[in-house]
Parts: structure tokens; C-alpha cells; sequence
């Protein structure tokens, strides 16, 4: 009965139009028909009332995963001579010298070319990169306002794609990356994640045009460039390229069509 009441209160104070608009957070729905955003709306409606009364009963917390992939340096390895770091962030802010435990020394730490460095907040331990994991980020916003939405919900993702900029967010190794709390459980050892700026990325492609395709492309071709050179350097199979939507429950991001543009862009671009 306290839930009934306190769901009630909530939704008197907040009409739904406002869930509807905080869901869809800057989603531009003149680029897809009424009916499907109608339909969206909805839905996320839907989701949101049952994650309200959810909120009582649900207590958030980090759970370690039951196992760990070893960080240790494989033998007669050896980093691709075509993937070297780069300069020691001579223009970047420098580290607050803080390791995870399980990392190696934070002065040890790479950087990926054509991204920018801004640790978030969260540190967890280092494990042997195996996967890459896409999402998107929910809004049309900005990398930078990914990285503060994190922040803000003690979350942690690896990389953030706009179509102007690309933050590297968590440490990375010769050997080892500094583990997420993105992907859900235990896909978020040893996976690197991608938070691409948008939503509804099925839709914007299926339209093929406009400010939100444009810049879709444009941060997806950031993204390939970079997980290109993730493969290269750890070996990761192509074949280990998830979405988010595949690894956790009630995820829908990117969407499958885009996973396997994507996808497609990957083989084509990384030779």
C-alpha cells in the first residue's frame, strides 16, 4: 500500500510527458514516424513505472564477478609495431596517480590515438582484454556530458564518441584494461565499452540523412578507428563485438541493425 501511494505521489508531481521526455533525453523524434514515437513513448512509460516501484526493493551494489580472465603478459608477446602509444599526455592532464588493485603502475598506462584523457571516478581492478562491447549513450548530447552522466550514477565505461571528440575514460595497459561497471556483470571483465553518443540508432540509419546521421557516422567511424587499433594491439578477435542489448537484460542499445553496421565497418576498415 506505502508503494501504491508513493507511485502515486510521484506521478502527480511528474506527469508522464515528463518521464516520456527525461527517457528519451533530447531524442529528436521528427526522424521517425508518429506512430513508432508514439510507440516508444510508451513503451518507456511502461518500463518507467516498473522501474519506480522497483527502486524499493532493488539495492545497487558492485558484485564481483566469480572469474577473472588473467591480466598476466602472454608469452613471446609483443605489441603490434603498427599500434605505439603515444606521446606520454604532454598536452593532457596528468594522472592522480591512484591504481586499481590487480593494475600495473599508473605511470605505465597508454593512450589511444586521436582521444582525449579524463579518468572517471570509479576504479576497479585490471583484467586481459577480450571483447568490445557498443552502446549508446541515451542522448544527443556530447562525450563530455556521457563522461559527467557517469560520474554522476558511480558508473564507468571505457571510451565516450561525439562527433567532435573522444575521451579515453579508464586506464588501459600493454597488457591489461582497468575493468568498467557498464556492460553488466560479468561482461564487464575484460571488455572495452563504447558509449556513442545518440539513441535510436536503428531508426537514424533506416532514415539515412539529417544532423543526427551525420553525426552518427562521424562518431562511428571514431569509434571503429579506435577499437581497430584494440584489436590489433590485444588480439581481440572480430568476431567478439557485442552489443549491449546481447549481454545484459532490458538493454536495447545500439540496436541489432547498427551492431552490425558496425560490425561491417569494422571488416572493412581493420585489415
Amino acid at each position: 500500500m506505502k508503494k501504491i501511494l508513493i507511485f502515486t505521489a510521484i506521478l502527480f508531481l511528474f506527469p508522464t510527458s515528463v518521464f516520456a521526455a527525461s527517457i528519451d533525453d533530447g531524442y529528436d523524434t521528427r526522424l521517425i514516424t508518429p506512430k513508432s514515437s508514439y510507440q516508444k513513448v510508451q513503451d518507456q512509460q511502461q518500463k518507467t513505472a516498473e522501474a519506480i516501484l522497483n527502486l524499493f526493493n532493488t539495492e545497487v551494489e558492485y558484485v564481483e564477478p566469480t572469474t577473472i580472465p588473467s591480466a598476466v603478459p602472454p608469452q613471446n608477446a609483443s605489441p603490434t609495431s603498427s599500434i605505439q602509444p603515444t606521446a606520454p599526455y604532454a598536452t593532457l592532464p596528468p594522472g592522480n596517480g591512484q591504481s586499481s588493485a590487480g593494475c600495473p603502475p599508473e605511470a605505465t598506462r597508454i593512450s589511444v590515438r586521436e582521444t582525449q584523457y579524463r579518468h572517471l571516478n570509479r576504479y576497479l581492478p585490471c583484467d586481459a582484454p577480450r571483447m568490445i562491447v557498443i552502446h549508446w549513450s541515451g542522448a544527443w548530447s556530447s562525450a563530455q556530458a556521457t563522461f559527467n552522466v557517469l560520474n554522476d550514477r558511480d558508473r564507468s565505461c571505457q571510451f565516450a564518441i561525439d562527433s567532435n571528440s573522444s575521451l579515453q575514460m579508464l586506464n588501459l595497459y600493454e597488457y591489461s584494461v582497468e575493468r568498467g561497471w557498464c556492460a553488466g556483470g560479468n561482461a564487464n571483465v575484460g571488455s572495452f565499452n563504447f558509449e556513442i553518443t545518440g539513441a535510436w540508432f536503428d531508426d537514424v540509419l533506416e532514415l539515412g540523412r539529417g544532423k543526427q546521421y551525420d553525426e552518427l557516422m562521424i562518431s562511428t567511424s571514431k569509434a571503429v578507428d579506435i577499437s581497430c587499433q584494440l584489436i590489433k594491439r590485444h588480439s581481440i578477435r572480430k568476431t567478439e563485438i557485442y552489443g549491449h542489448y546481447q549481454l545484459q537484460t532490458g538493454k536495447s542499445d545500439p540496436g541489432p541493425k547498427y551492431l552490425q553496421f558496425f560490425k561491417n565497418e569494422l571488416a572493412k576498415k581493420c585489415t
